[in-house]
């Protein structure tokens, strides 16, 4: 018997039993799509995700919503990759015609509305195609399984979608919690216990994507910071591990006059994880601040313009060593927890740069004589290292002569120590080969300062004709004839 239009609510049995041959077709794509909805005997309602296989770069302006495209202007504009765009909702309405003579009434919406208007018409117009190309026949699981099949090409919308401002904060938010929720619901083998975990006890490396158990991370790397061995605390897996050693071995020395000249490939190496991953992963904040101090404290000591507080009991680095080495990271595209080869910076410091460019008293200009420790908040000159005297004190310039402490400890250096070729830092070798590796990663010889090859640092003692051939264990810093 037929059903009673104003029903308030309506099953699929009622649909099964109608003799209406629109509610049995509506019956029978719910049993293919559980989530439709009946609204009536001849009408439902289903919500297809849009989930791309691909994500779609996304431009938030405030511009017209259904523009799908960008002017020139915006191209240098950022861009938020989206993988989960809100649902599509999917009103069919089954005219009394349907299927003979009319075609399903279709309505597609989305909130916010995030689609196209002009991609919404198109939608519907090929529904009203299939109807035709299908003589005229049942067509609401087509429909549906068209809107479906284009979700995952987003619909082939020319990217990037432009969208305005206003609905950035909606689409992130919907996006990151789809994802949480995607991988949560998802099991995942530990890459450290090689056990099946789910997703929720699990954590995804954002760098690289590969996923181990929170337990696991939390105890390596609260061992890693608690030693002090920061730079360990990057992605575990083997492949990352194995592509850091390739690239390494891969990359060749540096030649001395491209010092300044970071390679490319060295970007390449697996970074180590931000404090707020850390701080996901479960580490506690007392170990995530000495992680965070230790990998400030590395590139500072990397940084040969950085400034040190002059009191013997402090010797924090200065709130300008600091400031200036970010703003040259944020030039480099660096930060703090890139590898090795990424945290010293190309352009010098202020402070480096005020060596170099002024000179002692009136000459120079206060702000770059004038420091301020980052812990005590001593203000002093960079220069004679006392406490603040003003711009107008003369004070010995860096040029002066110097003490017969600062004489002896040149000496010393000079006699005793060989200069890394990409940092410069003084190395004293207290027993061992001549095969020295810097705490920058760079392989060098320790009485030449040759650069040596990481995957085969030995060639260089080995070669017939060369000053330092049959010498891997020569005990003296120098040769004797220097």
């Amino acid at each position: 018997m037929p059903l009673n239009p104003t029903t308030t609510a309506i099953t699929i049995d009622d649909l099964l039993s109608s003799a209406d041959e629109r509610s049995q077709e509506l019956a029978t794509v719910a049993a293919i799509y559980p989530e439709l909805h009946p609204l009536s005997p001849t009408s439902a309602t289903i919500q297809l995700p849009v989930s791309p296989l691909i994500p779609v770069p996304v431009l938030f302006q405030d511009e017209n919503p259904t523009t799908t495209t960008t002017n020139k202007n915006t191209k240098n504009q950022p861009l938020l990759p989206i993988s989960h765009f809100p649902p599509l909702t999917l009103l069919c309405t089954l005219p009394s015609g349907y299927p003979k003579t009319a075609p399903p009434t279709i309505t597609l919406s989305t909130h916010p509305p995030w689609l196209p208007a002009p991609v919404i018409t198109r939608l519907q117009s090929e529904i009203a195609a299939l109807w035709e190309d299908y003589g005229r026949e049942q067509t609401v699981y087509t429909a549906i399984d068209h809107i479906a099949t284009c979700a995952e090409r987003a619909f082939d919308i020319a990217p990037p979608l432009a969208l305005p401002a206003r609905m950035k904060a909606a689409m992130a938010e919907y996006n990151d919690t789809t994802v949480r929720a995607v991988f949560t619901a998802g099991t995942y083998e530990c890459g450290i216990c090689l056990e099946p975990k789910k997703g929720g006890v699990c954590h995804r490396v954002r760098s690289c994507g590969h996923v181990f158990c929170r337990e696991c991370l939390s105890d390596y790397f609260a061992a890693c910071i608690a030693e002090g061995n920061v730079a360990a605390v990057t992605c575990s897996d083997q492949a990352c591990v194995r592509k850091a050693a390739k690239v390494a071995a891969a990359a060749p020395p540096p030649p001395s006059q491209q010092q300044g000249e970071k390679s490319a490939k060295s970007m390449l190496l697996p970074p180590t994880l931000p404090p707020e991953e850390l701080a996901d992963i479960g580490i506690s904040r007392e170990l995530v601040k000495r992680y965070v101090d230790f990998k400030q404290k590395s590139a500072l000591d990397a940084d040969p313009g950085t400034v040190y507080c002059p009191r013997n009991w402090c010797q924090a680095p200065s709130r300008e060593s600091i400031a200036a080495l970010e703003k040259a990271m944020a030039m480099n595209h660096t930060t703090y927890y890139l590898p090795p080869h990424g945290l010293a910076p190309t352009p010098p410091t202020s402070a480096a740069a005020a060596t170099t460019t002024t000179t002692a008293g009136a000459g120079a200009a206060p702000h770059q004589k004038l420091q301020v420790c980052s812990r005590c908040t001593l203000a002093f000159c960079r220069v004679c290292e006392r406490s603040w005297h003003g711009d107008g004190t003369i004070c010995r310039a860096p040029n002066a002569p110097l003490t017969a402490e600062e004489l002896a400890n040149e000496d010393y250096i000079k006699t005793n120590t060989t200069a890394c070729p990409e940092c410069s830092t003084p190395i004293l070798k207290s027993h061992g080969c001549n095969h020295m590796i810097c705490k920058c990663q760079v392989h060098f010889c320790f009485l030449c300062s040759a650069y040596l090859s990481p995957s085969q640092p030995f060639k260089h003692f080995n070669t017939l004709g060369t000053e330092c051939y049959m010498r891997l264990l020569l005990a003296q810093k120098r040769f004797e004839s220097r």
